[in-house]
């Protein structure tokens, strides 16, 4: 039998759903999963990061470079964990290597304007009791196509792992084989059994779209206490020039400054220790 797909409808929230949420517990599990996912970018961004400053410091020299094919071709041996680039002569080694640290310079800049705090998404296939955001599947879209209306406000969606109940809003002419389009925060709040055609049971998740009243205190929550200063990654210096490192500044007082290297290991540096123009940086971001 085929189905047929109706046009997509936009579900926007005002909430009449039979469960009612916690504003405090919600504030913050909204805040945490926004907070884990600008985490998780940080930590992607920085492992991109730091493969470039290997790739660099492993070719640079010339150390595991080989001239012998026409287009560069850049590859990872894990047995000597070095990369090693295969090109033509060495004006194209020098040029390869310009563009990494140009590339590398990039993802350092991306790095330093990652946001501390991202508009929480959680995907349907690993969702959990607890999960707070937009819903998304694995391809990003957050579509989803509807098996059963069980009431005005809950519906079976139906799915390739497993079928779960979306509830919230009067769905109003919403219909079974249509497409709905969830495009605001949600929270799952538990699991129910249900029953299918061939009488089989089986424990679903139930999605509860949110209030908008409850989204709204609860992104004033996180305004109020998401990390007020982005990731700052550079090159700090001290004050002979002779030495540096690579940093992010976690804090900054009069006196000092608190840093995370890229291997993870956190310093204090007094200012006294640091150059001009890093003294001139850590005073633009001294904690208030």
């Amino acid at each position: 039998m085929s189905v047929n797909i109706l046009p997509t409808l936009l579900v926007w929230f005002v909430l009449n759903g039979s469960q009612s949420v916690d504003q405090e517990e919600f504030n913050k599990l909204f805040y945490q999963a926004g907070l884990e996912m600008a985490e998780t970018k940080l930590a992607n961004m920085r492992a991109r990061v730091d493969e470039r400053k290997k790739v660099i410091s492993d070719i640079a020299k010339a150390r595991n470079v080989e001239f012998d094919q026409a287009e560069e071709t850049l590859l990872f041996d894990p047995a000597t964990d070095t990369w090693k680039l295969h090109t033509r002569d060495r004006e194209s080694h020098k040029l390869y290597v310009e563009n990494e640290r140009a590339h590398f310079q990039t993802l350092t800049s991306q790095l330093e304007s990652l946001a501390t705090w991202e508009l929480p998404t959680f995907n349907v296939n690993q969702m959990r009791v607890g999960s707070v955001g937009i819903p998304f599947e694995r391809t990003g879209a957050g579509a989803f196509l509807v098996s059963q209306v069980l009431s005005e406000k809950r519906l079976l969606i139906a799915w390739s792992t497993a079928p779960f109940i979306l509830e919230g809003p009067d769905f109003g002419d919403v219909r079974a084989e249509q497409l709905i389009e969830v495009e605001s925060i949600c929270m799952v709040v538990g699991t129910e059994p249900y029953e299918n055609a061939d009488g089989d049971t089986q424990t679903v998740f139930v999605i509860k779209v949110q209030d908008p009243q409850i989204i709204k205190e609860a992104m004033q929550y996180a305004a109020r206490h998401k990390p007020k200063k982005p990731w700052r990654l550079r090159t700090w210096t001290d004050a002979t020039g002779k030495y540096s490192v690579e940093a992010e500044l976690i804090t900054a007082t009069r006196d000092a400054v608190k840093l995370r290297k890229t291997t993870g290991i956190e310093i204090t540096v007094a200012l006294s220790k640091l150059s001009v123009a890093d003294r001139e940086f850590a005073n633009d971001h001294v904690d208030p």
